[in-house]
């Protein structure tokens, strides 16, 4: 039998609830996190972002695997909701964009998206949590985000600016 307090069932209440988030087709930039050195997270008002090179401000490990850069990492974002669902601060994971409101789950590679009036693409990288996910969070998290909870990747398509409070919506 499952409990509310084992960890099984501390998993199982936290996709419930997710499960039942009713995200809509618009969305808000809740907040804005820059990593200026690996393990340092930042909360910000605005971010600057230039195609091909990211979000300024993060350090250049936060987009190389093994010693390689990986296309499609320009900028993170998780969503709000799932850090309350799972208790976790908002800048531990390290996200560039904390957004509420849309699922970040349905946003298929490729799409556009706006945010506030700066186009960025989904990319077809998977936003997958890493070890130093579960070490900032949990082994509860880490779980729950390996099911699809993670979030989502995208490069920038224009050069510009993105401010806390930015709507994020599709491009149509």
């Amino acid at each position: 039998m499952t409990g509310g307090g084992t960890p099984a069932g501390v998993t199982a209440l936290a996709l419930d609830r997710l499960e039942k988030t009713a995200f809509g087709e618009s969305g808000t930039v809740e907040l804005l996190v820059v990593s200026p050195r690996p393990g340092e997270h930042r909360i910000v008002d605005e971010i600057h972002v230039i195609p091909g090179v990211g979000v300024l401000g993060d350090h250049d490990g936060k987009q190389v695997w093994r010693g390689a850069r990986v296309p499609g990492r320009e900028i993170s974002a998780i969503n709000a909701e799932v850090l309350e669902a799972l208790g976790i601060p908002p800048v531990a994971p390290g996200d560039n964009l904390i957004i509420r409101g849309i699922d970040l789950r349905a946003i298929p590679p490729g799409m556009i998206l706006l945010i506030g009036d700066l186009p960025v693409r989904r990319t077809a990288a998977a936003h997958r949590p890493c070890r130093l996910f579960r070490d900032r969070t949990s082994g509860i998290a880490f779980q729950i985000a390996a099911r699809g909870w993670r979030g989502a990747l995208f490069d920038a398509l224009t050069k510009g600016t993105i401010r806390a409070g930015d709507p994020v919506r599709f491009e149509v």
